[in-house]
């Protein structure tokens, strides 16, 4: 949820960073990070590679918000995983949307996620099928 309510431009710039600052972290967690079971050496051996490999795949591709008969049908997609929220309610939607993250997630993408919620729950309210 933290990785997809910060915008792309400023996720870049801190994994660059990390990237930056492999060496030091290898280092570091050979050093600091003691007692690592095998399953996380390879974690150990580079966390800046992963931090960032970590961040990529967690972050929404698409987000997709329809209002259909069955109600609010919000599909997200990242590398991982793709997840279907549905809200048959406008109290759900608005309610389903901020606890999802996909408010964070709009709002990261410079929506306006009120907007989007009201346009939803309105078309949900009137019956109206639309897409988001």
């Amino acid at each position: 949820m933290a990785v997809n309510a910060v915008n792309q431009w400023s996720l870049g710039i801190a994994t660059a960073g990390w990237l930056a600052r492999r060496e030091r972290y290898q280092r570091e967690a050979a050093s600091e990070i003691l007692d690592v079971p095998d399953r996380y050496k390879h974690l150990q051996a580079d966390p800046a590679t992963h931090a960032a490999a970590a961040v990529a795949a967690a972050r929404y591709d698409t987000i997709d918000i329809r209002v259909t008969e069955q109600g609010v049908v919000v599909r997200i997609k990242n590398r991982r995983f793709q997840r279907r929220h549905i809200y048959r309610t406008p109290t759900e939607a608005r309610n389903g949307l901020e606890e999802h993250g996909i408010n964070a997630a709009i709002q990261a993408r410079a929506w306006d996620p009120a907007r989007v919620s009201e346009r939803a729950t309105t078309a949900l309210q009137t019956g109206r099928r639309d897409v988001v």
